[in-house]
């Protein structure tokens, strides 16, 4: 009944087993995209089993035998909302173009969230992919090295 609330970053770790390093029966996420304002700004990574350092290549975890894992998040508030009943659908268009370029084009996932902009099925938007932080591997596929 209470719609406030809120499951914490401990929590997180302790049901998933990622912090401390080297428990038994940890489950790590392979990977999240939350979509809020400021996602990326914290240790929300970290928690959910994925290495917070930006951009990792596939050889950073091949070296080290890790499965790729990757956390995508908003460093700002992402554009939204709607203004006299009209809605704002760039934001929805631009991850419709993520998700249809990343499973489609066998590219990377920095640079599908790049290409979205401009590229895909629903059209041009006006969203800074800049804005976006991507923690962990950064050319990571959807169905690459399970």
């Amino acid at each position: 009944a209470d719609t406030n609330v809120f499951i914490t970053q401990a929590e997180i770790e302790s049901v998933l087993r990622t912090v401390p390093q080297g428990q038994t029966n940890r489950h790590g996420f392979r990977f999240v995209f939350l979509d809020g304002c400021e996602t990326a700004n914290g240790h929300l990574p970290e928690a959910l089993g994925v290495i917070q350092k930006e951009n990792l290549p596939h050889t950073h975890y091949d070296n080290a035998g890790l499965r790729r894992s990757a956390f995508v998040g908003w460093n700002k508030s992402p554009a939204g909302g709607y203004a006299n009943h009209l809605v704002d659908t760039d934001h929805w268009k631009f991850i419709q173009n993520f998700q249809y370029l990343w499973l489609t084009t066998g590219r990377g996932l920095r640079q599908c969230l790049n290409d979205a902009k401009t590229q895909g099925p629903a059209g041009w938007n006006d969203i800074n992919p800049k804005h976006l932080t991507v923690f962990g591997c950064v050319d990571l596929g959807p169905n690459q090295h399970n």
